[in-house]
């Protein structure tokens, strides 16, 4: 998803969306050529980790992955 060209609080949204309708320990994957992950984990009810960098894309990008809190 282009995520990045949305504002902030859609993206927010979305992850907590994807989250909500996900099973439970289902995580969200982005792709992504920021270095940055494109949801800020301190924004909503989610952690964030980055996944690898794949730097045989060109140009290089980054898996993040979005999950819920542990409970």
């Amino acid at each position: 998803l282009p995520l990045l060209t949305k504002p902030v609080e859609h993206r927010v949204a979305l992850i907590e969306a994807c989250l909500a309708h996900a099973a439970p320990a289902a995580p969200v994957i982005q792709f992504t050529y920021a270095f940055q992950p494109p949801v800020p984990a301190h924004l909503g009810a989610y952690s964030v980790r980055r996944g690898k960098r794949i730097f045989l894309n060109f140009p290089p990008a980054t898996v993040w992955v979005y999950t819920r809190p542990s409970a």
